[in-house]
């Protein structure tokens, strides 16, 4: 059973990795516009630039990770959980940031004429003063305060859930199924009517609400997982493959229903079928679900840099493919230098404050 849960979670890191790298895809992209994606001819591989509905992914295995990181330990504790959490997450990300100011006072952008509306409007549209970092550090929900790192508004979301999701996995264990009502109703609710923008300094908790049900139906699929693989063991996961295809393909308009739905069943299907577990266990996904938090925080980074500097310079195509590797490559060394280090302050930091909690009680 050890053996196959971590082939589980191989599956899943290898499933992230692939999010990651759609993630990368879409915004490539998005650079020089001209791109329509909702085009009738993009529908068989429209599932490969899907980069706003790969983010569902990243919610819905969050909420099955946790839930399985703290199912029947009776030695959880909060403080140590909230350490580690927030070390692995944060201190990555404020990186990100800080590099991104520097490299911003090292190209001095400008608006580039052959970019796209959404590329010059995705980063590098604020000085960052001391307001802007400060903004970005404290994880406020302003457009101006993610300007360095634009994907860092789905980390915001994913600190906050961190910090009361003890509180949904007990739910999940003690009432599953109105935990999951309960949920998908505030997630609907906050997305019919606190879906639009505000301005000034601030913290959205209704725009985090909208992504606490993925959270919540992550920790009921892990709550469920063994009677949800014993359903599958002689079945075949391409329903739920395809079903989850046409949703992100044909009917993507529909988002966010549609993605909510397509990232459940493509959980489902990643951990619950022998199949997809084997076609997820091909090393170079392995590698690339290890670097894929690196690789989506810092492939925005390698994009503006390459854009603001190369962009005169070198012709679309090959600007294109030269971002995209060295995105990979600059995620590997971010890796080893920058998040590997994290994680390991993080497991000190919590097994430290784990004594000093013993100690102290």
């Amino acid at each position: 059973m050890a053996g196959t849960d971590a082939r589980r979670f191989e599956a899943l890191d290898s499933l992230r990795g692939i999010a990651a790298l759609i993630v990368l895809i879409y915004h490539l992209s998005m650079t020089y516009g001209g791109f329509n994606l909702y085009s009738r001819r993009m529908i068989p591989i429209r599932i490969f630039f899907a980069g706003q509905d790969a983010v569902f992914i990243f919610f819905a295995l969050s909420g099955f990770v946790l839930f399985l990181s703290m199912e029947k330990r009776d030695d959880f504790a909060y403080f140590p959980y909230i350490v580690r959490r927030m070390i692995r997450l944060y201190i990555p990300l404020a990186v990100t940031v800080l590099i991104s100011a520097l490299l911003y006072f090292f190209v001095q952008p400008v608006p580039i004429i052959d970019a796209s509306m959404w590329l010059n409007s995705a980063g590098w549209t604020d000085t960052p003063d001391a307001s802007t970092l400060t903004g970005h550090l404290a994880l406020l929900d302003p457009d101006r305060f993610q300007s360095l790192n634009s994907v860092m508004w789905s980390l915001v979301h994913e600190i906050r859930i961190s910090i009361i999701f003890p509180l949904l996995a007990f739910s999940i264990t003690k009432s599953p199924r109105i935990t999951v009502l309960l949920t998908a109703f505030i997630s609907a609710m906050c997305f019919i009517f606190f879906d639009q923008p505000h301005s000034g300094n601030f913290i959205d908790v209704f725009h985090t609400g909208r992504y606490l049900f993925l959270f919540s139906a992550g920790a009921y699929l892990a709550h469920v997982r063994s009677q949800i693989c014993q359903f599958m063991a002689e079945r075949s996961p391409w329903p739920m493959l395809i079903t989850a295809w046409a949703l992100l393909s044909v009917f993507g308009s529909l988002a966010p229903l549609a993605a909510t739905i397509a990232a459940i069943l493509v959980l489902t299907a990643s951990f619950a079928s022998k199949g997809v577990r084997h076609a997820l266990s091909w090393p170079v996904l392995i590698w690339l679900g290890r670097i894929s938090y690196s690789l989506y925080l810092v492939h925005m980074l390698v994009i503006l840099t390459f854009m603001h500097t190369l962009s005169e310079q070198a012709p679309h195509a090959t600007l294109l493919a030269l971002m995209f590797i060295f995105s990979i490559v600059i995620a590997e060394l971010f890796y080893r230098l920058v998040e590997r280090p994290s994680m390991s302050i993080g497991r000190r930091a919590a097994a430290w404050t784990k004594r000093l909690t013993a100690a102290t009680s």
